[in-house]
């Protein structure tokens, strides 16, 4: 009889992944400069400098090459914005860009958080383990290379000139795994060869040496586990 060790798979995981491009889109009256320094955290930023009451165009990051399994439900998206600004710089929108298209319409949710931007600078989340951005992501959504975060600031002074700052943008995926997926998985050693076997009703039936159990034939990890 091979012996059996019996573990359980996460029902939950996480992926954090910094993008991979940055540009920008036209939206408001300043662009940003120097923009592919928005994908790493190295004190280099950013830059849009802009005029007392105007906003800047969008800042976009995609290319983040998430890998969530295709079984997988898509639980949460939180972008973490390391950023500073001078005097009276603000959100003025943060939204989700999903198949090569800002989703600004009815059923999304400006993430815009209120306060100013520091001149020393912080790391800012927007959304988070359990937000959905009002979204109804899949993780053929999340792993394209179109699927990202755009972010833009306003200037609310009164009657001076200022400049914001974006040093780093980072992507966070959370995402579990239909109930009859997260299992106990037992493992099965029988002369130094491993199977992954679990018991799960709703899927065939195999003998193991004589260990009559459920195969399961659905993960999407390469990962074996061992005794």
């Amino acid at each position: 009889m091979p012996d059996v060790v019996t573990q359980v798979r996460p029902d939950t995981q996480t992926a954090t992944l910094i993008g991979g491009f940055a540009e920008t889109r036209e939206f408001g009256a300043a662009s940003w400069s120097n923009v592919g320094s928005a994908l790493a955290s190295d004190n280099v930023s950013a830059i849009s400098a802009m005029a007392s009451g105007v906003f800047t165009d969008v800042l976009l990051a995609r290319e983040f090459n998430f890998n969530v399994p295709n079984s997988a439900n898509i639980l949460g998206i939180r972008f973490t914005v390391e950023k500073s600004g001078q005097v009276g710089i603000e959100d003025n929108v943060v939204h989700l860009y999903e198949n090569s298209v800002v989703k600004s319409g009815a059923n999304d949710v400006n993430r815009a958080a209120t306060g100013s931007w520091t001149i020393d600078g912080a790391s800012i989340d927007y959304g988070g383990a359990t937000d959905n951005w009002g979204q109804a992501l899949t993780p053929a959504i999340v792993n394209s290379p179109n699927f990202g975060v755009v972010i833009g600031a306003i200037n609310n002074t009164v009657d001076a000139a200022q400049t914001a700052y974006v040093d780093n943008i980072t992507g966070f995926v959370r995402y579990g795994f239909p109930t009859n997926d997260a299992v106990a998985i037992t493992t099965v050693q029988n002369n130094a060869n491993y199977q992954r076997v679990v018991r799960n009703p709703t899927l065939p039936t195999v003998n193991l040496s004589g260990l009559v159990t459920k195969y399961e034939n659905r993960f999407d990890d390469p990962t074996y586990y061992t005794a």
